[in-house]
């Protein structure tokens, strides 16, 4: 090999090389796999999926609905705390219901015990999904919450003790100046505030009105004489005369307005609110509605 040809091959090697070099540069990158992304944990307001035909909905928790209930109001809600586990000691007609609409809708039920009075509000700041808690559905209560179709219906009544025979009307409550014990924020309340006598004075709600916590308070006010009545929903003041023979009855009057009862949803989930009244036609359509009347002896 001469020393031109030496030349010659050795800048032949150098171009070579170079070309390498420049064309690893300029080359396109191979395509990367994409980088799986994470599911996001469930959040609040998860949609859930229903059964089949059921409208989607969003609830607080995935797979839950969360329900307050003031149960102390039987037959419709109370409490048997003689069952062990917490979410079957919720007992009653309302409470049945509920389980079968979660049912339809594939979601597990929470009951939570609460003061009726509160219940409103904290639908109102989504503490919880829905509230079934015999709930009538009156115009105020529509100016904040949204309720489901009426489930059921109902009307005020009064109940004395059984060997009253002072109070043989709604008037005499005023006139006589009975005192009346009633659930606090009920419609129960509401009809004993506005009481008048045959005269149309109106009853001193302040004086002769006590508000308590709980149907059971009402009926130990009228058993220890610290009431003269009780005014609340026909189905809960029943329970209570059937219950206790011989210590109370009916006086033989009924408020004239019919209350139906709704569930309670917050205004801002309307999905909420169609997948209950799915349900509800869903179990009025199966029977199982009657069936859940027939077992806790309601009209």
């Amino acid at each position: 090999m001469t020393k031109n040809t030496t030349k010659a091959l050795l800048l032949l090697l150098l171009i070579t090389a170079i070309v390498v070099v420049i064309s690893g540069c300029t080359s396109s990158s191979p395509t990367a796999s994409p980088t799986a992304v994470p599911s996001a944990t469930p959040a609040a307001n998860a949609t859930v999926t229903p059964v089949t035909g059921a409208p989607n909905f969003t609830t607080l928790q995935p797979g839950k609905l969360l329900i307050p209930t003031d149960a102390s109001f039987p037959p419709m809600e109370w409490l048997d705390t003689n069952v062990s586990d917490q979410q079957q000691q919720f007992k009653g007609f309302d409470m049945d219901l509920m389980r079968a609409i979660a049912q339809k809708l594939n979601v597990t039920p929470v009951f939570t015990t609460h003061d009726f009075s509160s219940i409103i509000l904290d639908i109102m700041t989504h503490k919880y999904d829905a509230s079934i808690s015999s709930f009538s559905i009156t115009p105020s209560r529509q100016d904040n919450v949204s309720f489901s179709q009426p489930y059921f219906q109902v009307q005020q009544t009064i109940v004395v003790q059984a060997n009253d025979n002072s109070v043989q009307n709604v008037t005499d409550l005023v006139s006589k100046g009975k005192t009346i014990s009633v659930e606090l924020g009920t419609t129960g309340q509401l009809a004993a505030d506005n009481l008048t006598d045959a005269n149309g004075t109106k009853i001193d709600a302040m004086k002769h009105v006590i508000a308590e916590n709980s149907a059971d308070l009402c009926y130990a006010d009228l058993a220890s004489g610290k009431a003269d009545a009780v005014i609340d929903d026909i189905e809960v003041n029943a329970y209570y005369v059937n219950t206790f023979p011989g210590s109370y009855k009916f006086v033989n009057y009924k408020f004239p307005t019919l209350e139906p009862y709704g569930i309670v949803i917050a205004k801002d989930n309307p999905q909420l609110t169609a997948a209950i009244n799915w349900a509800l036609g869903q179990l009025q359509a199966d029977g199982t509605m009657d069936k859940l009347k027939q077992k806790y002896n309601l009209e």
